[in-house]
């Protein structure tokens, strides 16, 4: 998880989606969404910095897009396909903050998402190394809970 954490800045996202194991890649992605989120709330000018990451994510979407529809490992497909789901609503709830003109983090609507996103991530970090030694070759999907 730390070397994930400190590959992902400053490196291409496709590359760093292939090189990191697939919990990782979705666990560092909300870690960082909210960081990103949380930052434009501390900019004095949050909208734009809002409309501005919004714009970030449709280009990170961009990216995933194209990297889906490369030849990649089933497992890789997965973890993409899993990425994409998970950016493009991660973008709807940016879009949805901008038009609901939300500029603080202690506004109702953004401290539901955090309360769930932070029991969310916790969990996703816990399944993570509780089950990264386990072989997933014998499923041809990948299976997701929030539960540990």
């Amino acid at each position: 998880m730390k070397s994930g954490l400190a590959s992902w800045l400053g490196s291409d996202l496709k590359e760093w989606v292939i090189e990191n194991p697939g919990q990782v890649v979705l666990t560092v992605i909300q870690i960082q969404f909210n960081k990103s989120v949380n930052k434009c709330f501390a900019d004095y000018k949050c909208t734009e910095a809002m409309s501005s990451y919004e714009s970030e994510m449709v280009s990170s979407l961009d990216q995933l897009a194209e990297l889906v529809s490369t030849d990649l490992i089933s497992y890789k497909r997965l973890s993409v396909e899993a990425l994409l789901t998970i950016q493009v609503h991660n973008r709807d709830i940016i879009t949805s903050l901008i038009k609901s003109n939300i500029t603080s983090k202690t506004d109702f609507e953004w401290l539901r998402l955090v309360a769930y996103y932070d029991t969310r991530i916790c969990k996703l970090i816990v399944m993570a190394f509780s089950i990264s030694m386990r072989n997933y070759t014998m499923s041809n999907r990948m299976y997701i809970t929030f539960k540990c």
